[in-house]
């Protein structure tokens, strides 16, 4: 199974035997559910699943210790001591349970209660494959999955490129179909959204028309949905390894002297994983220096003549009192 994926943990024990002395006063079953599943619900029904028995059991689930129960009330007690000359068949309960981790491997067993004996079930097993979403970046419009990754480069404000998002394919003997599907890449805000597309890893084959592609400008969001016939394709042989598409979003560079960071998150079956970071840089601007120009031209000519003369008659101005004062000596 994969992380999102719901399936059923199916708790199950063996008849009460025939002629049997002592009333039930407890019929009880207890499981503590691994920290890799969240659970969902559970229900109780006869053997043969024809029949739902629920309202007959006392079911409860404490999140802080993963504890499920679900225990016979008195109505159902009074049923199997009706006549305790015959078996007695006990129920199935299914607790509905979904995948909380990639790259998981868990264990799970039970325990049956029947008066203030306990017995323990049998382990069951499960893994999850690690997914790997991967981010890449590259120069112009790519497509698929290229090597031409830029990601740690000096780019130019302007300059177009392409964001890859890649993840690993869907794992073979999937326990579960494909439900839903999706890319979300918040876009920084160093950069403008132009378009995007899908595409194969190769490259070949172009996938858009199998994906809702929608782009919100004020947050910047784009989202890649795939679509019913998409999920179709996943989900038409589980027993194989599905390849999953390259997204390539299209964006422009728009500022200098910027450092532009960005990841994507994979949705599969509602459950999240983020992607690497990837990062590149925009040079800065050297301003270029601006000449004073208040002044056109430096004085030249007559016009330092007249800037001396004044010069000079100031200067005798302001020395003309001493100077008379000197000659009258």
């Amino acid at each position: 199974m994969i992380k999102g994926d719901e399936f059923t943990y199916s708790l199950k024990t063996t008849d009460l035997p025939a002629d049997r002395t002592d009333d039930m006063k407890t019929i009880k079953y207890v499981d503590t559910l691994p920290k890799e599943v969240d659970y969902k619900s559970a229900k109780v029904y006869s053997k043969d699943g024809k029949t739902d028995l629920t309202k007959y059991f006392k079911i409860s689930y404490d999140k802080k210790t993963r504890m499920f129960t679900a225990e016979a009330n008195a109505d159902y007690l009074k049923l199997i001591n009706a006549n305790k000359t015959k078996a007695f068949e006990l129920p199935i309960v299914d607790v509905y349970a979904i995948a909380n981790t990639s790259n998981a491997k868990f264990d799970n067993t039970y325990d049956i209660w029947e008066n203030d004996s306990k017995t323990e079930s049998n382990t069951v097993e499960n893994t999850t494959p690690e997914i790997k979403s991967k981010k890449d970046v590259e120069s112009g419009e790519a497509k698929g999955d290229s090597d031409k990754s830029i990601d740690g480069d000096e780019i130019k404000k302007g300059q177009e490129i392409t964001y890859a998002l890649t993840v690993n394919d869907l794992p073979a003997n999937r326990a579960s179909d494909l439900k839903t599907f999706k890319y979300v890449d918040t876009l920084p805000k160093e950069v403008d959204y132009k378009s995007a597309k899908v595409y194969s890893k190769d490259g070949k084959t172009d996938l858009t028309k199998y994906f809702k592609i929608s782009y919100d400008e004020e947050t910047q969001v784009l989202t890649a949905e795939a679509n019913a016939d998409f999920l179709k394709l996943a989900n038409a042989d589980k027993t194989k390894a599905f390849a999953l598409p390259v997204v390539d979003v299209y964006v422009t560079a728009n500022k200098d002297n910027a450092t532009i960071k960005n990841t994507y998150d994979i949705w599969e079956n509602g459950s999240k994983t983020e992607s690497n970071t990837v990062e590149n840089k925009t040079p800065g601007v050297t301003p270029t220096p601006t000449p004073n120009t208040s002044y056109v031209e430096g004085p030249k000519g007559g016009l330092y003549g007249a800037i001396a003369t004044i010069a000079l008659a100031g200067a005798a101005f302001g020395f003309r009192k001493p100077i008379k004062k000197w000659f009258h000596k």
